[in-house]
């Protein structure tokens, strides 16, 4: 009986160790795609109900284009993992170069009676607006891995992105007064105003997430959750603003031999 039990927890044993990944260091790079979330963009000292990227989508019918390149590595502290098919370690992006960038054309029209006039006044302003926020990160933290077969991991991680950013924006409202009468429309007032302000930005940002990694390639999503603080051309803008959004990654990575 004792021999018997013997060979079944040895065959136990053979098995889970074949069953499971063995979990080494690691270099990965992937690429993102950015979507903003929550009160991205929003002034921290003016906080709205609907951040950005809604506002702009909403009311203007934006168009929005984000994304990030990632390199790192994963270092396991133990060179032995403590529990079969897990380990502990540190995860260091040594490059996160991401950016968000939104496009919007708002056309406003208004007729007015002008009195003494036989035709009205069409009134036409139109706005596009281009908005681009460029951010890199040097980023540290701790992840742990699960392998729960062979050549397939799950790894769940937090990470410290001290983050330097660039916020770039400049809108253009074109104004059209015109007059209609009944031969042909004859333009009365037109002008046009360009406003454009760059600020370059600093703050402490954090972020959790989740990988799932088969044989060379990576599938992940991530949560940034921060703050830059905006100094600009103009001292006038300078403001504090939410940096937040989710990532999903797709990337490959490549462990030591």
């Amino acid at each position: 009986m004792k021999k018997i039990t013997l060979f079944l927890l040895l065959s136990l044993g053979a098995f889970v160790g074949y069953s499971q990944g063995d979990i080494k260091n690691v270099s990965y790079f992937t690429i993102s795609w950015n979507r903003p979330i929550r009160s991205f963009g929003e002034d921290v000292d003016r906080p709205q109900s609907k951040n950005r990227f809604k506002t702009f989508k909403e009311d203007k019918d934006a168009n929005h284009y984000g994304g990030a390149l990632d390199f790192g590595a994963i270092f396991y502290i133990h060179p032995t993992g403590i529990i079969d098919g897990f380990k502990a370690g540190i995860m260091v992006d040594f490059l996160d170069l991401g950016a968000n960038y939104f496009r919007y054309t708002d056309e406003k029209t208004k007729v007015e009676a002008i009195p003494g006039n036989p035709g009205n006044t069409v009134f036409v302003e139109d706005v596009t607006c281009n908005d681009l926020t460029a951010r890199f990160s040097m980023n540290v933290g701790a992840i742990a891995t699960f392998s729960p077969a062979k050549k397939f991991y799950i790894d769940i991680f937090g990470k410290l992105r001290p983050t330097f950013g660039v916020h770039y924006q400049k809108i253009i409202q074109y104004y059209d007064g015109t007059n209609y009468y009944p031969e042909k429309p004859n333009t009365i007032i037109t002008w046009k105003q360009v406003q454009e302000d760059t600020g370059l930005g600093f703050g402490i940002n954090t972020s959790f997430g989740l990988n799932l990694r088969y044989a060379r390639f990576i599938l992940g999503s991530e949560f940034v959750m921060g703050t830059l603080k905006l100094k600009y051309d103009d001292i006038r803008n300078d403001k504090k603003v939410y940096d937040q959004y989710l990532k999903v990654k797709l990337g490959f990575f490549f462990s030591d031999k």
